[in-house]
Parts: structure tokens; sequence; C-alpha cells
């Protein structure tokens, strides 16, 4: 059965007569604004509103009240996509993984294991990763892919460093890429050649209607959105269209990436400190216990349960302005539980503080402006017991 506020619900009528979706059938979890959360089978997405079929009963609720749709049994296969595929970036902030790259006077052709073929025009493409994108150089890809060019660039690895070639980028296929150079027009075997970094810059980004994650890591800013027959059909920026089975699609976020919960980003870096030789595992939007975080009388849809001793750092590349969340320890065990919570942006404290069970939740509004990386640490606090049990409750980041 599907449970809605009344403020939220526009239509939850019975199916009479109307067969009930499969079992098989995949199961999604809606989100409101206001933090409602209800479960079903997604059966249709249109450009007013999300309906989801659940007990013989569908509930239709409006996208203006919709935060974001999230698969249940559906995971990424890796965090934030694998970094030794080829990657396309687009104006928009969008990537692709791709399986295979052509680029012609007529715009890019892609394949990606998620979305088929398709093509893209040359101003809606930002830049093209060719190499993987390993630790010692993803700092300086990210530097050159940030940069107001005036030229293409060709990037190259030397090292633990890239260098780059600035003209006019040509055709590309499997073998080489097509470049002028001062004025000469040169062909460079494609596989010496780490990315491309292109001047174009689409002078109309368009207005997404929400953001696409897939299973391989894609993250797409999607101007239209339909779901039916257990499919996505979406349509890019610069006029492409993709179509993807339901199994592939992790979340459709309708914040559009004004708000970002910790919860739906992968942590760069997590470390344990075994608490009595047993390692407790931080846990997204439930305590490992299941059911729902609770502080203060009060259950929240979104957040992370972390136990002494864990660290955790997410890199947010001085994208968002505050990061908020309500802290305590979870009422299953409260008043016990005692830790100390150090929150660092770029190695400068933010905040920290001890937490008991008996104390209230408290709410947190931390400036985070120009902040790069968000370092979270819950420490084992004067009292060492099992009931270390922190919620950071609506944990997100907020531009």
């Amino acid at each position: 059965m599907i449970s809605l506020a009344p403020s939220v619900l526009l239509i939850a009528t019975a199916l009479s007569g109307a067969a009930e979706p499969a079992s098989t059938g995949l199961q999604f979890e809606l989100t409101t604004l206001s933090g409602h959360r209800q479960t079903g089978v997604l059966t249709e997405l249109s450009s007013d509103s999300a309906t989801l079929t659940a007990g013989g009963k569908t509930a239709k609720v409006p996208l203006a009240e919709v935060l974001d749709i999230r698969a249940l049994s559906v995971k990424p296969t890796a965090s934030g996509g694998d970094p030794r595929r080829l990657e396309v970036a687009l104006t928009d902030s969008s990537h692709l993984f791709v399986s295979g790259l052509g680029v012609s006077e007529s715009g890019a052709q892609v394949e990606t294991a998620n979305f088929g073929k398709f093509a893209l025009p040359l101003n809606a493409v930002a830049n093209i990763r060719l190499a993987p994108n390993e630790p010692p150089v993803a700092d300086a890809w990210h530097d050159l892919t940030t940069r107001d060019l005036t030229r293409d660039m060709l990037v190259i690895r030397k090292g633990n460093v890239l260098d780059h070639l600035d003209g006019t980028v040509g055709k590309v296929d499997d073998v080489g890429i097509h470049f002028v150079l001062d004025g000469e027009d040169v062909t460079l075997k494609r596989e010496k050649i780490f990315g491309i970094v292109y001047a174009r810059r689409n002078a109309d980004p368009g207005k997404p209607v929400c953001e696409v994650t897939s299973t391989g890591g894609d993250f797409l800013k999607a101007q239209t959105a339909q779901w039916s027959n257990g499919q996505l059909k979406a349509g890019l920026l610069g006029g492409a269209q993709i179509v993807a089975p339901g199994e592939q699609i992790v979340t459709l976020d309708f914040s559009l990436g004004k708000v970002r919960y910790l919860s739906q980003l992968e942590p760069r870096e997590v470390k344990y400190t075994p608490f009595f030789d047993q390692v407790w595992t931080y846990c997204r939007d439930r305590p490992r216990d299941g059911g729902m975080l609770r502080l203060g009388n009060k259950e929240y849809a979104r957040g992370l349960w972390i136990h002494s001793r864990t660290l955790l750092k997410y890199r947010v590349n001085g994208e968002y302005r505050r990061f908020q969340a309500v802290m305590g320890i979870d009422q299953a065990v409260a008043p016990l539980g005692n830790v100390h919570v150090v929150i660092s942006g770029d190695d400068k404290v933010l905040h920290q503080s001890d937490v008991r069970g008996s104390d209230p939740p408290l709410n947190l509004d931390l400036d985070i402006a120009g902040v790069r990386e968000i370092e979270i640490l819950v420490d084992f606090g004067g009292d060492l017991d099992i009931a270390d049990h922190l919620d950071l409750a609506d944990a997100k980041v907020i531009k």
C-alpha cells in the first residue's frame, strides 16, 4: 500500500478491474520535498506528475512536490563510474561512460552500455577523457576541464603530469585524432592522448527537468523525461534522445542539483577503526538494523547512520555553500551512546562537539563555500559502549 500526505497526493484510487503489476516489477521509492516517502512500481512519468502503483492502488504525485525517485533493488556498479572507461562530459555537466566514440564535423557519435548508440552535437560536448583518470592526475584533469578556453586542448600525460597542446580538434576515430596546430594539420595517435577539452560552449544550457544516475555511473541532466512500460525516455542537451530499461536507472533527481543528500553521494574515502574488534559499517538512510533514522521522536527519510570510529570523506569541489544536518544519537539506543564528532572542510575544523544519547538533537548549518572536500569523523567518546549510533539526519549540501 502507498501512504501519502493529503497535501501531496493528487490521485489515489483503487484500480478497479485492472490487473496489478507483476511482482517482478521494479520497485522505486519516491521522496517528496516535505520528506514523505512511498514505494511502488513506477508506472508512469510525465511532464507534470509521477505515478506509482502498489497493493492494487495508484498514486499520482505532482512533479513540483517530488525530490527524487530511487530504485530500491538497483545499485551502481561503481562509485561514480569506472575511471578506467572513456568519459564524455557535456557543457551542462552531464557525463557518460562510453564503450565507443567517434567525432566528425556533424558531431560526436557515442555508444554506451546503458543507452546504446546516439549522436551529440559538438557544441554540447565539453571534454572527452580517453585514458584512465587515476589519482595522480585526477585533480590536474579537473583543473584543465574547468578553464575558460579560446582554443581546443589536446591533453597528454607525462608520468604524473598533464601537459597540453592548443589548437583545433577535428576528426576523432579509433586510431587517430586530427588536430590543427599552429596552422598545420597533423594526426596524432589516439592512444597517446589523455583527453580533449573543447573551447566550444553552449550558449543555452536549456532547462533540465531532472538528473538521471545510471547503474554504470552515468550522470545526465535530462531536458525531457518520460517513463512508460518500464523504460525511461530522456532528451539530452542538443536534442539527443536516449531510451534506457528501468533496470539501469538508479535515481531520478528532481532537485536539479541544488540539494545533494550525503546519502546520495559516494564517499571518496571510508576508514574504520574497530570497536572491540568489530567493524560497524556506516549506513545510508536507515540504521544498521533497518527501520527509520529517529531523533527527538521524529523520523527522517534521508541521512547517515555512523558508528564510532568512522571517517568519511566527500569530494564536493567547491560547488556548495552550506552543509546542514540534524545530529544526535539514534533514538533506538538513547540515552546511551557517547561520541566525539569533528566535521572539517579542506582540513579546517568547521564543527566539533561531544554528542551524548541524553542530549537533544543539534541542528547543524555550516558554511562550506569554496570547500573542495568535507571530512566527517565520528570518534570514540568518553564512555566506550556499543550504543555509539550517531545519526546525521537530513544531512545535505546546498548550492
